[in-house]
């Protein structure tokens, strides 16, 4: 099966002694014969430059390139061309809208001693943007490349496709500011340049229901004041929002939106539908029905299973054991702060909070949590859950959600075979990026992503503790804690996760244990992770253990493509994990 790069085509001249200019182009439909591709506008104007004839020329196409439908680099620089032939290319078939900070590909051609190499870049989605566009603006994307040294954008990668790693098409590529930084056309232009397209690809019109739904959240984001607490779970609801079209309840809310944001609703009526509306679908979503023990064990027990275990898990079943939410109110009286919100404040808001203040330092508030997280001498916790994991055969995954250290703690106890891995960010170089903690050995090694994946931790019997967040080890400080520390692009959640991690994590079930999505870091947290598992997110849903969620909480795990049971708790979770455990025990004696 040809790989979807292969969609992606060399754009030149008919002349090439005469005019050396090219581009890139890529498919994006087959119709009757024929293939339909995009490119920049501005390609064509330079390959064709000087010239009243059509010099357009597809690497291997003998074939004459029809232009369909043409912008210009000045406004909207897309282009739609048709040729016969390249039936047997692959088609870039589904379109997004893209987000901000997802990864994503571009792949092109550029220039490698007089002749072409077609190379695949890894980066990420900068900041969405506007740019005018023949008195009009047009959505537009910063890209930032971050791959290897020789893999950088090149003049020639106009009219690539920016995509994801689901081949959702999601850009176009027109500017190059440096190797690692350029500019694309978001693939909505498409459908203000040529509506008609829709007609070819009707799978754009969901497109173009989620670019009217884009319209509507950066509209509400101006007033999000006047919608309070309400406002984080209404975006998360448009955001989930597939097909307003084919949802009556959805399409009588959308109105609402409307008419709020002409001025002839409140932001008090905004609420009372959206209340109505939640309770309606909550009805219909939410999970009754009990998980399949046999089936999960039956996983677990196989080593299919990576658990994310949340801060809030040891809570649950100890009451020793302070709740995530006492950190940062412990913060809070360390650093003098004032705060007069009643509600609580996230750990990343105090601890920016307390960096920023003259009476604390960083290395009181490490300090701080490790000693809110130090376990009393000679304690015993008993915890379920740990439990189950420390018997079993087969090496598992486990992420932690927190900065705790008690499943360590356990596991040591029970002397099985683990190693913790921490992403170092502040390692000089890459090759000591990671630190691995070999438990029964007691030793450490820091290594590279690449050294990572030789060492082969799982296929020799060890499990791993992973830790996103770092720990908060003021010796040698490795945690994300405050906003900064998440903003800064060189510590980003995602790039915590090295290739061996996440080449598991997509072929593995995920189960979300005393994880509450609260704060912002930890719904950045749990959506990184699921976004690691790629295809595996829709084909093999993670399951989330949470009693009791409340409706932003079930909003976030439907928008995140996870099946939620909200009649559950963790500890009868455990206990029937430990029951369909021992039966199978019994069953497999007799």
């Amino acid at each position: 099966m040809p790989a979807i790069e292969d969609a992606i085509v060399l754009l030149s001249s008919k002349e090439p002694d005469k005019n050396k200019a090219f581009g890139s182009a890529f498919i994006i439909a087959h119709d009757n014969g024929y293939s339909y591709l995009l490119t920049c506008a501005h390609v064509i104007e330079q390959i064709n430059k000087d010239s009243a004839e059509n010099k357009l020329k597809i690497l291997e196409v003998e074939a004459a390139v029809e232009i369909v439908c043409c912008g210009s680099s000045n406004a909207i620089d897309i282009a739609l061309l048709k040729v016969s032939g390249l039936l047997d290319k692959p088609v870039f078939k589904q379109f997004a809208l893209g987000q901000s900070q997802h990864d994503i590909y571009v792949t092109g051609y550029s220039s490698f001693e007089k002749r072409h190499l077609k190379r695949p870049l890894k980066g990420k989605l900068g900041k969405p943007t506007k740019i005018t566009a023949g008195g009009k603006e047009a959505p537009f994307w910063d890209v930032h490349i971050f791959d290897d040294e020789l893999s950088k954008l090149d003049g020639g990668y106009s009219g690539s496709p920016v995509y994801n790693q689901n081949g959702q098409v999601l850009a176009i590529v027109s500017h190059k500011r440096s190797g690692d930084i350029g500019h694309a056309f978001c693939i909505s232009n498409l459908l203000t340049l040529y509506p008609e397209v829709i007609q070819l690809i009707p799978a754009l019109e969901q497109l173009k229901n989620k670019s009217e739904l884009g319209k509507i959240k950066l509209a509400l984001e101006q007033r999000q004041h006047e919608l309070g607490d309400i406002y984080s779970p209404l975006i998360i609801w448009l955001e989930a929002l597939e097909d307003p079209e084919a949802d009556k309840e959805a399409k009588k809310f959308l109105r609402v939106l409307n008419s709020f944001l002409a001025d002839f609703m409140s932001g008090e009526d905004v609420r009372d539908f959206f209340t109505m509306l939640l309770q309606k679908q909550q009805k219909q979503t939410v999970k009754t029905n009990a998980p399949d023990y046999q089936y999960l064990t039956k996983r677990l027990q196989n080593g299919e299973i990576v658990v994310c275990i949340g801060a809030d898990l040891p809570a649950v079943f100890d009451s020793t054991f302070k709740p995530s939410s006492a950190l940062p109110q412990k913060i809070v009286q360390l650093a003098e702060l004032d705060y007069q919100d009643t509600a609580t404040p996230t750990l990343s808001e105090v601890c920016e909070h307390a960096q920023l203040h003259q009476k604390c330092t960083r290395f009181n508030i490490l300090s701080e949590l490790e000693s809110l997280l130090k376990l009393p001498e000679n304690y015993q916790p008993d915890i379920a859950l740990y439990e189950l994991l420390s018997q079993l055969q087969q090496p598992f995954l486990a992420i932690a959600g927190g900065f705790d250290t008690f499943l360590e703690y356990y596991l040591k106890t029970c002397r099985h075979k683990f190693v913790s891995v921490i992403c170092n960010v502040n390692a000089e170089m890459e090759r000591e990026r990671l630190i691995v903690e070999y438990v029964d050995e007691n030793r450490t090694e820091s290594v590279g992503n690449e050294d990572f994946s030789k060492l082969q931790l799982m296929e020799k019997g060890y499990s791993i503790i992973y830790y996103p967040r770092g720990y908060p080890n003021h010796k040698q400080d490795t945690a994300l804690l405050a906003e900064r520390d998440y903003f800064d692009s060189s510590e980003l959640p995602n790039k915590r996760y090295p290739d061996y991690l996440r080449n598991k994590l997509t072929r593995s079930g995920l189960w979300f244990l005393g994880y509450q999505p609260e704060s912002w870091e930890t719904r950045l947290l749990a959506k990184v992770l699921q976004e690691q598992r790629g295809k595996s997110c829709d084909n093999d849903k993670a399951i989330v253990i949470q009693e009791n969620a409340d409706s932003f909480a079930r909003l976030f795990w439907d928008y995140n493509r996870c099946d939620y049971y909200a009649e559950v708790g963790l500890k009868a979770f455990a206990d029937k994990l430990k029951t369909a455990i021992e039966e199978k025990r019994s069953s497999d004696v007799k």
